[in-house]
């Protein structure tokens, strides 16, 4: 089982990186910083080096918000920081400038 997520708002960003990534089981960071699994460009300074990590666990996704600037859905509220709430299929998250697709694949 993998998670996919995809940028929806490419229109506003001049892209040199993937539109979308997938996190299998093992998980991995999502940030600013060249070493994270998807290393997001930000010009704006929105993005921390380490914005968040996926993982997975109990046969579900994860997200961990290290920013306390991540939103879920029509959240007003940021997650917070250091806490971990599960993804699901068609969640919509805000992480920095970009507006990123939740999507589930079979393996």
């Amino acid at each position: 089982m993998k998670v996919e997520l995809m940028i929806v708002n490419d229109q506003y960003f001049e892209l040199s990186y993937p539109l979308k990534n997938e996190f299998s089981i093992e998980g991995g960071t999502i940030g600013s910083n060249v070493h994270c699994d998807w290393c997001l460009n930000d010009n704006r300074w929105k993005l921390k080096d380490i914005h968040c990590y996926i993982s997975f666990e109990n046969d579900m996704f994860y997200i961990t918000d290290f920013s306390d600037q991540i939103y879920i859905n029509e959240s007003l509220v940021a997650i917070g920081f250091d806490i971990t709430v599960r993804l699901n299929k068609n969640d919509i998250l805000y992480i920095g400038p970009y507006v990123i697709k939740v999507s589930f694949l079979n393996s």
